[in-house]
């Protein structure tokens, strides 16, 4: 075999040879990632917008987080969320002198898996307590 033939023959099998430890690299790579990691365009967290009409207090799983409107930035996931609207109104007696308070509530299950807004409404809420102040 020539000098001329014999480096070719080198560049050609170091060229295979490279390629495939490449293309090995990459099988290896794309195995090694975790099914549910979040992909580049995918955040570990998503932001959630909690909308009132008119302004209610709100609580997520149990705890008071503010009122609306809001937004906060929570987990990524597949497991609810429990959001409980609340809303008061103060009626004033026209003809007596009295204050009516009605309490009305409304619970949101929201799965975190992407962003969203979540609205409530009082007119879609469940009166719960009424209480009045009689002068």
């Amino acid at each position: 075999m020539s000098g001329a033939i014999k480096n070719r023959a080198l560049w050609i099998i170091g060229s295979v040879l490279a390629a495939g430890l490449a293309m090995a690299l990459i099988i290896v790579v794309s195995r090694s990632a975790p099914a549910d990691a979040p992909s580049a365009s995918e955040s570990a967290t998503v932001k959630l917008e909690l909308r009132g009409k008119p302004v209610a207090k709100i609580r997520m799983n149990g705890k008071a987080i503010g009122t609306t409107p809001t937004t906060i930035i929570v987990q990524r996931g597949k497991q609810p969320l429990e959001f409980e609207a609340t809303f008061t109104q103060e009626k004033i007696g026209m003809t007596h002198p009295s204050k009516k308070v009605e309490t009305y509530r409304q619970i949101r299950m929201v799965v975190p898996d992407a962003e969203q807004s979540v609205d409530f409404a009082l007119v879609d809420a469940v009166r719960v307590d009424v209480q009045v102040d009689k002068r």
